[in-house]
């Protein structure tokens, strides 16, 4: 008797991206807004127009993933590094 496997998860690129938008949107930086802003700069503006050119780019999912990795990894770092009380 034997058992059937388990499906295997299809992840593509726009999970990937979904993804990426997850961990900006923690930091009030979602599609399509300006976002946070410093001295002029909009923070969610060019990170609209970085993912922008990036899909354009049409990078491997793993590639995608990888982005994904570093913008967490920066936003988690961050906020451990200006937690009160460091």
């Amino acid at each position: 008797m034997s058992e059937e496997p388990e499906p295997t998860s299809v992840i593509n690129s726009d999970h990937c991206w979904r993804f990426i938008w997850d961990e900006l949107k923690r930091v009030q930086i979602a599609p399509g807004s300006g976002g946070p802003f410093e001295g002029g700069i909009l923070w969610g503006q060019n990170a609209n127009q970085a993912i922008q050119a990036l899909r354009d780019l049409k990078l491997p999912i793993l590639a995608v993933h990888q982005v994904g990795l570093l913008v967490q990894a920066t936003i988690r770092a961050a906020e451990v590094r200006f937690r009160p009380g460091k």
